[in-house]
């Protein structure tokens, strides 16, 4: 029997431990778009899946994806920022129509950003130091690497979506105390 048959589709983590049903979808201001790397997908700690699915109108587009290539231009139209930490990352003065998050590895979302131009061109929205407040499933090279959720909803506070930011803060704690514990005794 193959692992992915004990895996919730959605969260991919061990059915008995989903948390799909404990997850509400809340408003939130600002179209919060996460570009996926698509090595990112069957990953069990994928966390920009997760927030996405706690955001109303919060999508989710796979990047690398050849089956379903990404129209960028349309992506990046608007009012668009990016979070990314770029030299010259600021914080908008208004509320920007769109976020988009890259999501995969470092170096997976460094190449992500670099390799595109529609996105590099984008204005970056800076980050405050990391809450030491949340929990995370691996440290970064650096302190101010963050996992994809824990990135989204600093940011959502930084925008003043503090309802939004605090359900993908749940949805993320969440996560990790389901994924710390040991597999079921049926897998």
């Amino acid at each position: 029997m193959s692992r992915d048959v004990n895996r919730c589709q959605q969260c991919r983590l061990y059915k008995a431990r989903c948390l799909c049903a404990d997850l509400v979808r809340v408003p939130c201001a600002v179209e919060v778009v996460v570009v996926r790397h698509i090595l990112e997908t069957h990953r069990n700690s994928n966390t920009g899946g997760l927030a996405t699915r706690c955001l109303k109108g919060a999508r989710l587009v796979e990047y690398a994806n050849p089956e379903s290539p990404i129209d960028w231009q349309d992506l990046v139209a608007g009012d668009t920022w990016l979070l990314y930490p770029k030299p010259g990352a600021k914080i908008p003065s208004e509320l920007p129509e769109r976020l988009i998050v890259v999501d995969g590895t470092w170096p997976q979302a460094r190449r992500m950003v670099q390799r595109n131009k529609a996105l590099y061109e984008l204005p970056c929205l800076a980050l405050p130091e990391p809450s030491k407040a949340l929990p995370r499933m691996r440290k970064g090279a650096r302190p101010e690497q963050m996992s994809t959720a824990e990135s989204i909803a600093t940011a959502l506070h930084v925008l003043q979506q503090h309802a939004a930011a605090e359900q993908v803060e749940w949805a993320l704690r969440k996560m990790i105390r389901q994924i710390s514990l040991h597999p079921p005794k049926e897998c």
